[in-house]
């Protein structure tokens, strides 16, 4: 009886306790639903596709006013996934999942070539080469994702897709030595496109959350002109700082994180 009773016992506070937080599978579809809001704005609002015309126009304007270098052919990077490539139904997916974010999930996906371009992306694509200029294809997806990518890419009609300028993560993330092979073969890249701040290189790349806040006011005039932001307020390094071991937490302290986030307040730099 005693150990019946022992057993009873031990078996109420487990259950207790689990009450306390958030199972594994429920912590995941509690943090993959949260980008459901996100996904539908991209997916469906007139103002998702207002943003990026506005982009692409202010991207065009940037490249045509930019100096030319004697020598040097005017050059514009380009990211690919949520710049020039909308790859929503990606994230769409994991949604309907309920499942995170992972190599095996993503690298099934990007080999079905399902990437389409984001409206307009084409067009510009063209424009710059039609007007002179160079367009590089640089991206984090990884070296084996590359002829997926080279054909995704290609399929959708964008132009001079080769292994010059298609340029993928090998051993890191930091773009900058990608940028930098580039000025070495004779380019000077006017224009800088992404959705994330480590788009743009080494002047971003991997500060923490108020360092960034603070590096882009103080670039805030190369904003529109040499930096063009697109809009994706799905995934990106912003969420990697909001706090300081944010990659180390379990999915439970990351719900807290985020829930601990949001307030009332006024937006403050």
């Amino acid at each position: 009886m005693k150990t019946k009773k022992t057993f009873l016992a031990t078996l109420f506070i487990a259950t207790l306790l689990a009450g306390c937080g958030y199972n594994q599978p429920n912590s995941e579809i509690i943090l993959t639903k949260q980008n459901t809001s996100a996904v539908l704005w991209v997916q469906n609002s007139s103002e998702y596709l207002a943003l990026v015309a506005q982009a692409f126009n202010m991207a065009k304007d940037a490249f045509d006013r930019a100096d030319n270098i004697p020598g040097k052919k005017k050059a514009v990077v380009v990211d690919l996934d949520e710049t020039i490539l909308n790859s929503t139904s990606y994230n769409a997916q994991q949604i309907k999942n309920g499942e995170l974010s992972n190599r095996r999930n993503w690298e099934e996906w990007v080999s079905k070539e399902k990437s389409s371009p984001i409206p307009g992306a084409v067009d510009f694509v063209n424009y710059i080469i039609n007007n002179g200029g160079e367009i590089f294809y640089v991206s984090n997806r990884k070296s084996e994702d590359y002829q997926h990518t080279m054909n995704n890419l290609i399929k959708h009609g964008f132009p001079h897709v080769s292994e010059k300028t298609l340029l993928l993560r090998n051993k890191t993330t930091n773009k900058q030595h990608r940028f930098n092979t580039i000025t070495a073969s004779g380019y000077n890249i006017v224009v800088f496109m992404g959705d994330n701040l480590n788009d743009f290189g080494d002047i971003f790349y991997r500060k923490k959350d108020n360092k960034r806040k603070e590096l882009v006011m103080m670039n805030a005039p190369n904003f529109g002109y040499k930096f063009i932001m697109m809009p994706n307020p799905i995934y990106g390094s912003w969420e990697y700082v909001l706090t300081d071991n944010y990659p180390g937490l379990n999915l439970n302290e990351k719900i807290e994180a985020r829930n601990k986030l949001i307030h009332d307040k006024s937006y403050t730099q």
